[in-house]
C-alpha cells in the first residue's frame, strides 16, 4: 500500500493527540506526518513512530503537499482554511462543527454511512462525540425496527471541553484556582444541565447537534430527538440514557444479540452481576458499550438502553482515521 502525506491541524490539542496516536496504532500508511497548531505551539515536538516531528503554525501551512487534512480545531480555525485544503486536493476530515448542517457535505460514521464516500468529495464532517456513539448503537436497531423517536440524556465528560475542561476539575479536585474556567459554575461534585449557550426554544448548542446530526446521519428526516446533555465530573468518556421507540415491537433479548453482531459495539449487559459499561472501563478503547438494555412494561415499541464511548477516540481521533481510512478503500477499488 502506498505511503500518503497527512497534516493534522490541531496537533497539540486532546483530540489532535490522540489522532496522532490512532495513527500510529492502527499504522495508517503515513509517508510523511506534518503537524500544524497555533503560533504559541511552535517547534514543540511531538513523537510518531519514533520520531520527533516538530509543530508548524497553522498559519504556515502548504496544503500542496497534503494527501489528508485531518482537522481537531475549533469552527473559526476550519472556516478559514478547510477551503485552501480542498483547493489543493486534499482529502479534508473535519471534526468541527462547521460543516456538518452543509447539505453538500457527509457527515460520516464507518459503521454506518461508509457508502456515501466518493471520489469527487474532498471534505467530510466528523460528528459530534456524543452523536457518534448514539448513532452506532440505534442504527442496526433502526434496520431492524424502523426507529421513530429518541430520547437521550448525555453525562459528558470534561475532556470534550478540552484541556481547559480538564484543568478546572483537577484544580477543583486539589483546592486550587484554575486558570482558565472552562464551565460557569463549578463542575467537581456538580453537573451542569447544558453544554453550551441555549437557543430560543432553551435547547442548547450540543443539544442541536445531537438532534441534526443524528437525523442526518441515520437519514430520517422525520425522527422525533428530544435531549439533554449534562456535563458532569468525569475526566473521559461519555456516558448516556437512551430511551428509544420503533414503528415495530421489539424484545430486548433481539436487541442484545443484533448489537453484540454489530461492528463496532460490545453489549455488557448481566446487571444481576454488577456487568454493564462503564466510562472507567472504556477509556482508550475503540468500541461503543451497551448495556442496561430493557423493556418498558405497557410499551412493546419501545427500549432502553446504557452507552458510553471513549469521547476522544470514538467520538473523534478514531472516526476521523475510519474515514481516511474508507478513502483508501474506495480510491483502492
Amino acid at each position: 500500500m502506498k505511503g500518503y502525506n497527512v497534516f493534522v491541524i490541531g496537533a497539540t490539542g486532546l483530540v489532535g493527540q490522540t489522532i496522532i496516536k490512532v495513527l500510529e496504532q492502527r499504522n495508517f500508511p503515513v509517508k510523511n506526518l506534518f503537524l500544524y497548531a497555533s503560533e504559541k505551539s511552535r517547534d514543540k515536538e511531538i513523537l510518531f513512530k519514533g520520531e520527533k516531528i516538530k509543530v508548524i503554525p497553522v498559519e504556515e501551512t502548504d496544503f500542496s503537499k497534503a494527501d489528508f487534512s485531518l482537522f481537531a480545531t475549533d469552527n473559526e480555525v476550519s472556516k478559514s482554511y478547510v477551503p485552501a485544503a480542498i483547493k489543493s486536493g486534499s482529502y479534508v476530515i473535519d471534526n468541527s462543527s462547521a460543516y456538518r448542517q452543509d447539505k453538500d457535505v457527509d457527515i460520516i460514521i464507518s459503521e454506518i454511512n461508509s457508502h456515501l464516500i466518493d471520489r469527487s468529495k474532498k471534505l467530510y464532517a466528523n460528528p459530534n462525540c456524543s452523536t457518534a456513539q448514539l448513532a452506532v448503537v440505534l442504527n442496526p436497531l433502526h434496520k431492524k425496527y424502523k426507529l421513530k423517536r429518541v430520547v437521550v440524556s448525555t453525562y459528558q465528560a470534561v475532556s470534550g471541553s478540552g484541556a481547559k475542561g480538564i484543568d478546572q476539575l483537577e484544580a477543583e479536585r486539589a483546592g486550587r484556582q484554575s486558570a482558565v474556567s472552562a464551565y460557569p459554575h463549578p463542575i467537581n461534585d456538580n453537573c451542569l444541565p447544558h453544554i453550551s449557550g441555549f437557543d430560543e426554544f432553551g435547547n442548547c448548542e450540543e443539544e442541536n447537534k445531537i438532534i441534526f446530526e443524528l437525523k442526518k446521519i441515520l437519514e430520517i428526516n422525520d425522527l422525533i430527538v428530544a435531549a439533554t446533555t449534562v456535563r458532569v465530573p468525569v475526566l473521559n468518556c461519555h456516558s448516556e440514557s437512551v430511551l428509544a421507540e420503533f414503528e415495530n415491537p421489539v424484545k430486548a433479548e433481539d436487541a442484545r444479540e443484533i448489537l453484540s453482531k454489530s461492528s463496532g459495539i460490545i453489549v455488557q449487559d448481566e446487571p444481576e452481576m454488577n456487568i454493564y459499561p462503564l466510562a472507567l472501563n472504556a477509556k482508550g478503547k475503540d468500541a461503543v458499550y451497551a448495556g442496561r438494555i430493557r423493556n418498558i412494561p405497557g410499551w412493546q415499541n419501545a427500549l432502553q438502553i446504557w452507552v458510553v464511548a471513549d469521547n476522544l477516540r470514538k467520538g473523534a481521533a478514531l472516526n476521523v482515521v475510519q474515514i481516511a481510512e474508507s478513502i483508501i478503500a474506495m480510491k483502492m477499488n
